[in-house]
């Protein structure tokens, strides 16, 4: 999934394979951050371990960009806390100047902040999401200055197998008075046989001296040939003015 930013706001809603009142995942089929815009409520279930990575390849105008990794590390403190790792990728850049490099690593915390009933059209769940990434990246891919950001993540069961997922993100970009602000909204199209699907649209609106706002309308699919597996494909088009202007790639979650 190509992230604009490292770190921003998101208001997504994507596919979720089911929706429940427990943040931890326990005994639930695999609930992954991957991919879409944004992150789901749910946390890791106490001393449980997940391995998150993928590849995108992305054009906007003359950059191509290939980014392999995408790599977040989950681990369940207890069932309303949980650990975040986020090794991210090693972007190579063929357009228009050559240039290949890591991405900026990161840490984080996923705290329960309020558990939902988990009924369709009841209580939605709610939990908040603190990450700063470390200026460990090389350039031009990297930043010289630690960034923090703040998200909350909401899911709102529809039905019992399906929900909309909120993010809402406040983050810190490099220059003075830079914030950048992303919304997002989709929905999502129930699965049989472990296959699901996702459609949204997303929008970031920075603040300050760190660019213009872009948009995009995202999709994609995913398959669990296990409850601890994931498998996704995923897309999306920039609708910013500029010719070419797309993304997309595919990823895997393995919960250990």
């Amino acid at each position: 999934m190509r992230r604009i930013h490292v770190v921003r706001l998101f208001a997504a809603v994507i596919l979720l394979s089911g929706a429940g009142p427990s943040f931890a995942q326990r005994a639930e089929p695999i609930a992954a951050d991957r991919p879409g815009l944004g992150d789901g409520s749910a946390l890791m279930g106490a001393r449980q371990l997940q391995v998150e990575a993928g590849y995108a390849y992305s054009a906007a105008g003359a950059v191509r960009r290939h980014a392999l990794g995408a790599v977040l590390v989950r681990y369940g403190l207890g069932d309303r806390v949980e650990v975040r790792g986020l090794l991210n990728s090693y972007v190579v850049q063929p357009r228009p100047e050559e240039a290949s490099g890591f991405e900026d690593a990161g840490i984080g915390l996923k705290i329960a902040v309020a558990p939902g009933d988990g009924r369709p059209l009841g209580v939605p769940s709610l939990t908040l999401v603190l990450t700063a990434m470390l200026p460990t990246g090389t350039a031009p891919f990297g930043e010289d200055d630690v960034r923090s950001g703040i998200k909350l993540a909401s899911d709102w069961a529809l039905t019992s197998a399906q929900a909309l997922s909120l993010n809402l993100s406040y983050a810190r970009q490099p220059g003075p008075d830079a914030v950048d602000l992303t919304a997002s909204i989709g929905t999502s199209v129930p699965g049989t046989d472990g296959i699901g699907a996702f459609v949204g649209y997303g929008g970031s609106f920075p603040a300050g001296e760190v660019g213009d706002p872009v948009h995009y309308m995202e999709a994609g699919l995913t398959y669990l040939p296990d409850p601890d597996t994931q498998f996704d494909v995923n897309g999306g088009l920039g609708l910013n003015g500029i010719t070419p202007d797309f993304f997309i790639g595919f990823g895997v979650a393995r919960r250990l």
